[in-house]
């Protein structure tokens, strides 16, 4: 009986609109879809956003009946990613777009079954082996740049923040009681607020670069 009533939930699930399905998955994923409930950072919204359209273009997909059988579609589909020149980790990256939507539709029983259980993964090992820059090369790139730019990059190299985290912080950030950066839960990557401290002479070049 149970099985009869999720193939009858699959068979009335099958004319919903694919478009509206996605715009439900990424508004769950605004409103709870990272880590422990919380939200997704923008990135991570913005990249489901470009893929699933991708996909939807790519599979010409207008309804979930059309998925039940579209493993053959999405292995093409990332194997002419591969042959335009995107990396592997490029094309892992839309390959979970679509298995996260997948399982999304299958957690709420609009499929049954998922069709892409049998999706490889990609080898996405770095073909080069990135090293830290020497101290060196961190002062030769601090000498060379522009005032501006220096502090940027000053904060960077003491922090570990990466590029977005960077783009978010602005003066009401800085504290200089405890000598450091507020970071606020919407942009860090675990999605909770910290506090990244700073040598203090760092510290206060900023506040007075910033007056």
């Amino acid at each position: 009986f149970a099985r009869s009533a999720r193939d009858f939930e699959s068979c009335r699930n099958a004319k919903r609109a694919v478009d509206s399905v996605i715009a439900e998955y990424i508004s769950w994923g605004i409103a709870q879809g990272g880590r422990g409930g919380r939200p997704w950072a923008n990135t991570t919204t913005t990249k489901r956003r470009t893929c699933l359209a991708w996909w939807v273009e790519q599979l010409d997909l207008s309804t979930l009946g059309q998925m039940k059988n579209i493993l053959p579609q999405v292995e093409a589909a990332l194997r002419m990613l591969l042959e335009t020149g995107r990396c592997a980790k490029t094309c892992q990256g839309y390959a979970e777009s679509i298995r996260a939507f997948c399982a999304g539709c299958i957690a709420r029983e609009y499929l049954t079954t998922d069709p892409l259980k049998h999706l490889r993964k990609f080898d996405i090992t770095p073909l080069r082996q990135r090293r830290a820059a020497t101290q060196e090369e961190v002062l030769r790139l601090l000498n060379a740049c522009a005032p501006h730019r220096r502090m940027l990059y000053e904060v960077a190299f003491a922090s570990g923040l990466r590029r977005h985290e960077l783009c978010c912080l602005t003066i009401n950030h800085l504290d200089t009681k405890r000598n450091g950066l507020g970071l606020d839960s919407a942009w860090t990557k675990n999605r909770k607020a910290g506090f990244q401290p700073l040598a203090s002479d760092l510290v206060k070049r900023l506040r007075e670069y910033i007056v």
